[in-house]
């Protein structure tokens, strides 16, 4: 395979294979590289009532607290060696803290001040900023919009920003804790953002607290005006759901836009994209390199709506992004092709035009996502400070070589003549095909098959009341166990031809009723294949029905169905019991619609980024993202002749998940163009090294 690389990579004849062309002026003015678009979330809080089901535990998991998820040791008191190493040798440019929805629960006052008065939670705020520092990272902190009443958060939040950047005088009291701690001087802190992805509530936190738009906006504004009296520098981001872009225009977005907006700093968003779970590695890997080219037209679609409902541009902060592929049968998101998926997003996240002040993949090490596992906690390895990175996955070469081949001026880069792919269409992510954009279109409400009562008649504890076609009741009577009883089926529509895809869009009002003494639950509504989640891997659920205590609440959904379905179920979800629960499930107004999904045109199967280093160092790096193998023909202007170092990442088994090394070969460049053959799904380095008195 080696011999292979070295005999493709050197010049080709002139004309022998028809290539595309990509043309950098080497000697542009071009634009500074935003270093912080390569950051990283981290996870260092309770996760009660988050990830876990023991929301009433006495006591947190010491992973998050004590351990930093392995990125501080509580016996020496310092940052962990083998995390600062990997990170620094990543050039991590930012730090996110205290990890996305742990955010919910997180009192920064149990994880400030002394360490001896914080009983374990011995990885704090003070350590976390430590970590920053040893790696030369800016930090971010996420400020938690649920931990109390919303009237309390500007008071408590005023606080944590007076315990960061003010100067230890009596009149700061925080300040003066963070003194007694050890830490005399001002951190500066200087970016925050209210909230994660604070649309679906606090999860299983207790009590529970979802905030409507309004009441978001609202908070946001008290909040940022009470953080701003203590440090007007400081820079404070509006929360968004997470997505993949396409759902830019929710109406969360845009009522909190027109209503916070003003004096909002940054926009949040999470790109989770495309989803692949349940796909065959083919299809999900042409999912994956389908979907920059629409990343890219959604950030545009965020831009135009950030400016009508903000009346004023606002830069874009993407917080968490990756791949969406959660579950562990295949493990997609540790794979080759998760890892080139997420290059390219920094391609994209790099160009000036999409204003990414900062991004933070989610997650570099340790966890559920972590690209790299240590054994620096007992969660993840048996003996601490042992071997250090026990596992890499495969998306870890690709950061490795983003940060080996980036200088500090970026380039325009013109590609012309890329071949088209097609990719189909996900969750999430439109089928892309031919050269034009075709939109969504809708066909209107159609009609459920009508209710059936068999599966709750089979369960005691349920009592169902179908008031009509689009209404009913049940009523719970000391559930135990996890329920997902079916209430009705619903068929392909006679007017969508067999053999399409199409978009069922759910929308109801719901209330629910707990009875005096029940046991919390979440309550849920969802729709799947009537083949079932194992045969299909296709369905879609509706959380936190309960929320809805008070009054009927309005919920929407949509599901994606498989171009060979022809029924489906819905269904109800009782899930996360606490013991018994008890109480009354109210829907109404249930509606179906059916909608043709949009296209995107075909993807670009070859995409480039080019920077210049200050020591004049020219770095190219290419994309392919096609499934076939492509060549490029490579006009640089204004670059004398130069050695050549080409880094290649390639395999044959695109899914595999476990890293594997570049392949590394030597070119000479001579002023005229330079043909490459570049494998399928790969993503090649190239540094250009000017030879001495030669360069332009």
């Amino acid at each position: 395979m080696r011999k292979f690389f070295l005999l493709t990579g050197i010049l080709t004849l002139s004309g022998l294979l028809h290539a595309a062309v990509i043309e950098i002026d080497a000697a542009a003015e071009g634009f500074p590289v935003n270093r912080k678009i390569f950051g990283h979330g981290v996870e260092m809080a309770d996760e009660r009532g988050i990830y876990t089901e023991s929301v009433d535990a006495p006591t947190p998991e010491l992973h998050g607290i004590k351990y930093g998820s392995g990125c501080w040791d509580p016996e020496k008191n310092r940052p962990q060696p083998v995390i600062v190493d990997k990170l620094k040798a990543l050039k991590t440019s930012m730090l996110r803290y205290p990890g996305g929805c742990l955010v919910h629960n997180f009192d920064w006052r149990k994880a400030a001040g002394p360490q001896d008065k914080r009983g374990e939670w011995k990885c704090g705020i003070d350590e976390f900023l430590q970590i920053c520092r040893a790696v030369g990272a800016e930090p971010i902190i996420t400020c938690s919009d649920y931990v109390l009443p919303a009237e309390q958060l500007p008071e408590h939040l005023a606080g944590l920003v007076e315990y960061l950047n003010a100067p230890a005088r009596p009149e700061y009291p925080q300040a003066m804790l963070r003194a007694s701690a050890g830490y005399p001087e001002p951190w500066g802190v200087r970016y925050f953002e209210f909230g994660n992805e604070s649309d679906h509530g606090n999860h299983n936190c207790r009590p529970a607290r979802k905030f409507t738009p309004e009441e978001y906006a609202a908070a946001f504004l008290a909040v940022s005006r009470a953080m701003k009296a203590v440090d007007p520098n400081i820079r404070l981001g509006l929360a968004t759901p997470p997505g993949t872009g396409s759902d830019y225009a929710c109406d969360w977005n845009k009522k909190v836009f027109r209503l916070a907006g003003a004096e909002a700093d940054f926009v949040t968003i999470h790109i989770y994209g495309p989803r692949v779970d349940g796909l065959a590695p083919e299809d999900a890997l042409k999912a994956a390199m389908g979907f920059g080219d629409q990343l890219e037209h959604n950030l545009g679609r965020y831009r135009k709506l950030i400016r009508e409902q903000c009346g004023r541009e606002l830069p874009l902060a993407v917080t968490e992004f990756n791949l969406y592929a959660i579950e562990n049968t295949k493990q997609y998101r540790f794979s080759s092709f998760a890892g080139l998926t997420v290059a390219d997003f920094l391609r994209i996240f790099l160009k000036p035009e999409h204003a990414i002040e900062e991004a933070a993949y989610w997650q570099i090490a340790n966890g559920y996502w972590g690209a790299f596992t240590t054994d620096t906690t007992p969660q993840y390895g048996a003996k601490l400070g042992n071997r250090g990175i026990v596992v890499r996955r495969a998306t870890l070469p690709y950061f490795e070589l983003w940060a080996d081949h980036l200088g500090e001026r970026g380039l325009d880069v013109a590609v012309t003549g890329s071949p088209l792919g097609d990719a189909p269409g996900t969750p999430g992510a439109e089928p892309s095909a031919g050269t034009e954009r075709r939109e969504e279109k809708n066909l209107g409400v159609f009609r459920h098959n009508g209710f059936y009562p068999n599966n709750f008649k089979a369960n005691p504890v349920f009592a169902v009341n179908f008031r009509s076609d689009a209404a009913l009741e049940v009523a719970v009577a000391d559930l135990s166990k996890e329920a997902f009883p079916e209430f009705a089926e619903f068929s392909r529509p006679a007017d969508v031809p067999p053999g399409r895809e199409f978009l069922v869009g759910i929308k109801f009002e719901a209330r629910y009723t707990p009875a005096e003494g029940s046991a919390y639950m979440n309550v849920g509504f969802g729709a799947s294949d009537a083949r079932g989640w194992e045969a299909t891997r296709s369905a879609t659920a509706i959380y936190n029905l309960q929320d809805a205590a008070r009054e009927f609440t309005p919920f929407v959904g949509t599901f994606k169905v498989r171009s060979d379905f022809e029924k489906g179920r819905l269904l109800l979800r009782f899930e996360n019991l606490r013991g018994k629960a008890s109480g009354k499930l109210e829907i109404r107004n249930l509606e179906l619609s059916c909608r043709m999904p949009g296209s995107a045109p075909g993807y670009q199967e070859l995409t480039a980024f080019a920077s210049r280093s200050d020591a004049g160092e020219l770095n190219v790096i290419v994309f392919n993202k096609g499934l076939r193998q492509n060549e490029v023909e490579l006009k640089l202007r204004n670059f004398g002749p130069a050695r050549v170092i080409r880094s290649e990442l390639y395999r044959p088994d695109f899914a595999a998940t476990d890293a594997f090394p570049p392949t590394v070969s030597q070119l000479e460049y001579r002023e005229n163009p330079l043909r490459l053959v570049l494998p399928p799904h790969s993503m090649t380095a190239l540094k250009f090294h000017p030879e001495k008195g030669k360069g332009k």
